[in-house]
């Protein structure tokens, strides 16, 4: 699929743990743990590595910044 032949050096999952806030994108507002648990075990499956951002929005985006900074000083492998 489209979706395996794309390679990402770290995927940020957010968790549920925060208020739903309805939009023209999100969905299933009575099955979020459901989704969400079914989004990590296809990204572990397709072993992808992933950080799960929890808490608040302040700390989702250190979480995701410091991801991202510990991703950058990593060495690539071929």
């Amino acid at each position: 699929s489209i979706a395996e032949a794309r390679t990402y050096d770290v995927t940020l999952l957010l968790d549920v743990d925060v208020p739903w806030v309805p939009d023209l994108v999100r969905y299933l507002p009575d099955d979020r743990r459901g989704f969400f648990l079914r989004c990590q075990a296809a990204l572990e499956t397709a072993g992808r590595r992933t950080q799960v951002l929890r808490g608040s929005f302040e700390t989702r985006i250190q979480a995701a910044i410091e991801a991202v900074e510990a991703m950058l000083t990593m060495p690539r492998v071929p």
